[in-house]
């Protein structure tokens, strides 16, 4: 390992928790599988040898090749193989999962390695309540000798497959994704490389999780990008500079930029940004919800409401919401979904939007007729998304 890993590997391995300090389930399924296939366990001793890694041994497990059934790709690209294969554990299936490769050729493969293994490591054992992202459950290789990290498999897709058609659910799935990357950050990390293809939705459209964490980096690392960055369509104005450098606040600022993706379906250009920025956009209701946006992309990095703020914010944007539901009616998702519909006018502002050129060309808007339909009538609130579940309490 060369001395830049090296260093690397030194301050993640401070942020490393107990494996006990692992969600339960993480911790269950190890064990059973370790003790299942010790055999499987002395290759992985071996290979995170290899990798001089081996203080990972016991958050992660071995999958033979042979335990791996119904291997298919799901992608392939300049990054690497995704396929996707149903792991068999003696005459139980346990599902589905994800085998993903790197084969970077040159430009730091084994950087990416050790920071790919040592991140997702830290993001399963940050807390016992939750987990923030696809958990990595441990390592396998083909027949070529080519290794792959093994994580659980999205089975709604990514936020770039899903269209919201209410605002409950969409308050609800951004509310969690903020939990998420307030638990990144507790856990003293950055993500790096947020866009909607990067966050997973694994059984509902109200709970994403984040997937793998390519660029993701310790907050201690003072880390400047190279002039190329991954996805130049979702990167903050400070990466434009002649230093760029990744910051919880680029994550701030990208988080933003995904929530106006997942309604707009096309990501917001800078020129857009900067006209919602300085009021010379129309922005329909909920004003809450824009307002959050227009905090998050502030110029000044400073001046952006850190990942705690903002999960505090559509909370209270999601209280606020519920309050204009019938108190008349129990308190049910199907009730929350029909009266929170997008109206007329948000859909004529989002198709406008989605046709806006990219110097974001202003154009009159009606005022939402959400009020008109909806009388604001005092109703129950219920917090699905609590802090409790993903453990997000700390410094703020």
């Amino acid at each position: 390992m060369s001395g830049e890993n090296r260093a690397r590997v030194d301050i993640l391995r401070q942020k490393l928790k107990p494996p006990n300090q692992a969600h339960p389930e993480i911790r269950r399924f190890i064990e059973r599988w370790k003790s299942a296939y010790p055999d499987n366990d002395n290759i992985l001793d071996s290979q995170l040898g290899e990798l001089g890694l081996p203080e990972l041994k016991p958050y992660l497990v071995w999958f033979r090749l042979d335990q791996m059934q119904g291997i298919e790709r799901l992608e392939s690209g300049s990054t690497g193989d995704v396929k996707k294969a149903t792991v068999k554990h003696y005459r139980y299936h346990l599902g589905e999962v994800v085998m993903k490769r790197t084969n970077v050729p040159e430009v730091g493969i084994q950087l990416r390695i050790y920071s790919r293994l040592y991140l997702n490591v830290i993001c399963v054992s940050a807390n016992s309540t939750g987990y923030f992202t696809v958990p990595v459950l441990g390592l396998s290789e083909n027949e070529r000798g080519e290794s792959f990290m093994v994580m659980g498999i999205a089975d709604l897709g990514t936020l770039d497959d899903i269209r919201y058609n209410n605002w409950w659910q969409f308050v609800e799935m951004a509310q969690y994704l903020a939990a998420c990357l307030a638990c990144l950050h507790n856990a003293g990390l950055i993500h790096g490389d947020l866009h909607p293809k990067n966050i997973a939705l694994m059984a509902d459209i109200t709970r994403p999780r984040f997937i793998d964490l390519g660029l993701g980096r310790a907050v201690e690392e003072n880390f400047q990008l190279s002039s190329h960055f991954p996805n130049t369509e979702y990167s903050p104005p400070e990466l434009s500079s002649d230093h760029p450098t990744l910051t919880r606040e680029s994550d701030v600022y990208t988080f933003a930029m995904v929530l106006w993706k997942v309604i707009v379906q096309k990501a917001p250009s800078d020129d857009l940004i900067k006209k919602i920025r300085d009021g010379d956009y129309p922005l329909p209701e909920p004003k809450d919800f824009f307002d959050i946006l227009k905090g998050c992309w502030s110029l000044n990095p400073a001046d952006r409401p850190n990942s705690h703020k903002v999960y505090e914010l559509l909370q209270n944007w999601r209280e606020n919401l519920a309050k204009t539901l019938p108190k008349f009616w129990p308190f049910t998702k199907r009730k929350n979904i029909l009266f929170t519909r997008f109206d007329r006018a948000t859909k004529q502002y989002i198709n406008q939007a989605k046709e806006t050129n990219s110097e974001g060309s202003s154009f009159g808007y009606p005022p939402s007729d959400m009020g008109a339909t909806q009388e604001s009538t005092r109703g129950s609130f219920q917090n699905v998304a609590d802090e409790n579940e993903l453990g997000i309490s700390g410094e703020r």
